[in-house]
């Protein structure tokens, strides 16, 4: 499984969003962009799904199921 597009979206796309979650992870907002830009698996990281869980995102919009696999 990886992040869905939505989230990396919307951390690209939304200044306050990255910028608060910078804030949650103790990192810079440049580093977080930089992670959503490369599709980072750290941002699946247990700290990361509680930050979008606060900001109203459900299991099924973070996560973003692999075509071809099953899932156990």
């Amino acid at each position: 499984m990886t992040i869905s597009q939505k989230i990396i979206k919307r951390i690209i796309s939304d200044n306050d969003f990255s910028l608060r979650m910078a804030i949650h992870l103790k990192a810079t907002q440049v580093a977080v962009i930089l992670k959503a830009r490369r599709k980072s698996n750290s941002l699946l990281l247990p700290n990361c799904i509680e930050f979008y869980k606060q900001n109203g995102y459900s299991d099924d919009e973070i996560l973003e199921k692999q075509p071809g696999r099953k899932s156990s």
